[in-house]
């Protein structure tokens, strides 16, 4: 279950985080707060929703996919 108090995790420059497993989770880009939540359609560890987020150099640039 997903922690209000969690600390969100903060991409660094040329960071990528995503997949496909399932994940409750606050992350912080430049200029942007994201709260991304996946849940695969049956128990098994992956599948279903795919999230990407990456920042490019010097944190021009964030890239997003859901």
């Amino acid at each position: 279950m997903h922690d209000e108090s969690e600390k969100p995790h903060s991409l660094v420059c040329a960071e990528v985080w995503g997949g496909n497993r399932k994940v409750i989770r606050t992350v912080k880009l430049p200029s942007l707060m994201a709260w991304v939540a996946s849940n695969p359609i049956h128990d098994g560890e992956g599948g279903g929703d795919l999230h990407y987020m990456s920042v490019c150099d010097y944190d021009l640039i964030s890239r997003v996919a859901l």
